[in-house]
């Protein structure tokens, strides 16, 4: 017999054993406590084992508590999906994975417990299980932060409402976890970058300057993580023609995720010249490099949406109503950008010319932000 059948029900019987362990032991926390004291913390642990998208609306409260605090020592609790964000990030003093693998997790924790933080923060959006026994267990006793609890927030010091519960975007939301610390949430920069090295810089110029003209250079995702958000070659192919044929001196470059690069090569086969496909095999830092180059880039909802709009790149997004979700998750400080489906769950509705008209508004948006940031010496 496999032993992957044989040990299942084994390891599902220790994870239930453990968690009625430890919701014997754990205490429920002191609300006392309004905020921390962050000139006395020296190590703060962020619980992040989420998508990529997570990981990086979550960059502008990295930045924000060290440029209040330069001595302070960030570790991360990430996962598999969206360590590769942050793997070389010089912001983190360490990152630790939560791979879902229950006696390899758990061996881990001891070397996390060992490093004694101050304080804890988890930045889970639900009363999950899981992210009340890492946070409680990966530092025992320090204070505790959380946002969204309902189930278990008096296990927790700090609780933030939910996202979803409040108007505004995920990042602006995201910051008021700040007010935990002393921080006032409202002063601090909400546009954080990917960190890119020199040589992944210097790949990403030599790459346009082998590949674009003087004029515009538009970035168009065909991937998107989930079939609901997958808008289709032929639209897209419909879209670029559209754009070439109105814009003079303009060259488009397609992305996709590396498993779906054949998408592209399709794509490639019905265009002509001045369409290209970015280089195979490119992670997610050097995809990041190539949109911070970009003029404008147009996406489903993705993760890529956020990381273009880190380097205030123009962003049109595709979005399905589910929920409302788009409010949250919409292209950051942009009034225009959003396409919106008429259907909750998919964005195949969505017409080629509904977002044509999109990046109309989006061009003209941006040309009047850059008219009037124009001191009047040099309008005159």
């Amino acid at each position: 017999m496999n032993n992957k059948y044989t040990l299942k029900p084994l390891e599902r019987a220790v994870k239930a054993f453990f968690l009625r362990l430890f919701f014997l032991v754990v205490r429920k926390s002191d609300h006392s406590a309004a905020t921390l004291d962050l000139s006395r913390a020296k190590k703060i642990l962020f619980i992040r084992p989420e998508k990529i998208g997570d990981m990086f609306v979550s960059l502008p409260l990295f930045d924000a508590l060290r440029a209040h605090n330069p001595e302070l020592e960030i570790y991360v609790l990430a996962s598999p999906r969206n360590v590769g964000l942050i793997k070389d990030d010089p912001r983190f003093s360490g990152i630790f994975l939560y791979r879902k693998n229950f006696w390899r997790d758990l061996g881990d924790l001891n070397a996390i417990r060992n490093l004694r933080f101050d304080g804890v923060v988890d930045m889970i959006c639900s009363d999950s299980v899981t992210a009340l026994f890492l946070a409680h267990l990966c530092a025992r006793g320090v204070p505790t932060v959380a946002m969204g609890k309902t189930r278990f927030r008096e296990y927790y010091n700090i609780n933030f409402p939910h996202p979803l519960s409040q108007d505004g975007h995920v990042i602006d939301h995201t910051l008021t976890m700040l007010n935990a610390f002393g921080i006032d949430s409202s002063q601090s920069n909400r546009f954080a970058k990917p960190f890119l090295s020199d040589a992944i810089s210097r790949e990403a110029d030599q790459f346009f300057t082998g590949t674009s003209s003087s004029g515009l250079k538009i970035g168009v995702n065909l991937s998107a993580g989930a079939p609901s958000r997958f808008w289709g070659v032929e639209k897209s192919t419909e879209l670029i023609r559209r754009i070439l044929a109105d814009n003079d001196n303009c060259t488009i470059y397609i992305i996709t995720a590396p498993n779906e690069r054949n998408l592209g090569e399709i794509l490639l086969r019905s265009l002509e010249h001045s369409v290209h496909l970015i280089p195979p095999g490119q992670n997610l830092i050097q995809v990041a490099a190539l949109l911070s180059r970009l003029d404008l880039f147009i996406s489903p909802d993705t993760s890529l949406i956020h990381i273009a709009r880190s380097f205030h790149v123009p962003v049109i997004g595709l979005y399905r109503r589910f929920m409302n979700e788009y409010k949250l998750w919409r292209p950051y400080g942009q009034e225009a950008g959003i396409v919106l489906a008429r259907s909750e769950d998919n964005v195949y509705d969505i017409t080629v010319d509904q977002v044509y008209r999109e990046i109309e508004k989006v061009r003209r948006e941006c040309g009047a932000a850059a008219e009037s940031a124009v001191g009047p010496t040099e309008k005159e």
